[in-house]
């Protein structure tokens, strides 16, 4: 019989509904991890948290408006998303700025992919194998975009509007894992999610003046503390730290 899955209710992320013995550890370990995270986040690293998402996605709108210029090759606002979504999977969020402009760019000018792509059979970059195919070869695009990802699907749909997605990228399993490790298995993932979610309904529920913070305002704080204690940082006015 096949492992029974659901969606988290705040999250949409999909994890096993039977737990071993194991996962209820890691949940309780995750939890602390978070929750002392979550103390250690200043006003600033908050304030900058209820920002990051909005800059963004104004971020992606920007360029998909800069760039859809010419009707031989249109541009949308999904594929610009998408394009970052791609982007942000191998590279730092400054990279992937810089790498979206120069693929709207080429496409709005109607020349070849920018950069270079694996022949076949060969390994390379596969987000740029991905955006090649969805904007120059036409590709359903949600081929791309599965409920499998912890990070590609649920961040594109963030930057789309949807601040219930839990990303579980490098960033967050750093924070999760008390800074141990950058990447889950899946029980991980699994124990991973409940102890987020278990987080997210204590900052809700407490009343103070982080109850109004959604799933995407409070992961991207602690993004930021994570970051600011790594002395990375973010292009956007709001916060120092890198996505």
């Amino acid at each position: 019989m096949g492992k029974k899955v659901a969606r988290h209710p705040l999250f949409g992320t999909t994890y096993a509904l039977s737990k071993a013995p194991s996962e209820d550890a890691l949940e309780d370990e995750y939890y602390g991890n978070l929750s002392r995270a979550w103390l250690d986040t200043t006003p600033q690293e908050k304030q900058a948290g209820r920002h990051w998402y909005d800059e963004a996605t104004a971020h992606a709108k920007t360029k998909a408006v800069e760039h859809n210029t010419n009707p031989k090759h249109p541009i949308s606002e999904q594929d610009s998303f998408d394009v970052l979504a791609l982007l942000n999977t191998h590279n730092s969020w400054k990279g992937s700025v810089t790498e979206h402009e120069n693929i709207l760019r080429a496409k709005r000018e109607g020349k070849p992919f920018p950069y270079a792509l694996p022949k076949p059979g060969q390994k390379g970059n596969d987000s740029y194998v991905k955006i090649n195919r969805m904007l120059w070869g036409g590709e359903d695009r949600e081929q791309f975009f599965t409920d499998s990802s912890p990070k590609i699907t649920p961040f594109r749909n963030a930057l789309g509007g949807r601040r219930d997605q839990l990303v579980l990228d490098v960033w967050g399993n750093r924070t999760t894992t008390g800074g141990r490790k950058d990447t889950l298995l899946e029980g991980e993932r699994n124990a991973a999610v409940r102890a987020w979610g278990h987080l997210m309904s204590d900052i809700q529920n407490t009343g103070d003046e982080d109850s109004d913070m959604n799933v995407a305002d409070i992961q991207a704080a602690l993004w930021t503390r994570e970051q600011q204690r790594t002395k990375t940082h973010l292009i956007f006015n709001s916060v120092k730290g890198e996505k």
